[in-house]
């Protein structure tokens, strides 16, 4: 069914990339979609975008970026998902309700195998990507940890609209089976 749904989405003249993340469809959220954004208009981080690799993701929000598409968040944006703030101009980000972004320190795989924080990476991530009222927000919570910090819309202060519901079609959230 939901692939029917996705299906009649890429069909329609106005396309909507949806990332539903490993949560909802059960594997790597970086699809082939996401290596070619739609050619306008929509896209919708929805449920849980738990984040992958920076560059990755960097590569995958500079394409929705030229590709002049509104990113409605409707969901949480964890991660590396949450990139999109520096890259996306806030003009074309728009938050609903459920929205949060996810923050916590870079973190690197060390000579065990084992996964470790990585403050240097962290420092630059934020410098490069996070804007003032992020970086403000950081820092009044006693900067970043291991543990992922949620921002919600009403954090933003205005820097990000609310969603209108005609600006996005509203996807199904069922799960693959």
């Amino acid at each position: 069914m939901w692939r029917d749904q996705l299906a009649r989405a890429f069909s329609t003249a106005a396309c909507v990339v949806v990332l539903l993340g490993l949560a909802a469809i059960g594997a790597a959220p970086m699809t082939k979609a996401m290596l070619n954004p739609a050619p306008r208009n929509v896209m919708v981080v929805r449920d849980i975008d738990p984040g992958g690799q920076i560059g990755t993701y960097d590569m995958w929000w500079h394409r929705v970026a030229d590709s002049g598409a509104l990113v409605v968040v409707d969901g949480d944006c964890v991660s590396a998902c949450a990139l999109l703030m520096g890259i996306i101009p806030p003009s074309r980000v728009c938050l609903t309700e459920r929205a949060a972004f996810g923050l916590h320190m870079a973190s690197q795989v060390n000579q065990n195998g084992d996964r470790e924080p990585n403050q240097e990476v962290t420092d630059w991530m934020v410098r490069r990507y996070y804007p003032a009222v992020v970086i403000a927000w950081i820092f009044a919570h006693n900067g970043l940890t291991d543990e992922v910090q949620y921002m919600k819309p009403v954090d933003f202060d205005g820097f990000y609209r609310q969603c209108k519901k005609e600006e996005y079609n509203p996807w199904p959230t069922e799960a693959p089976h």
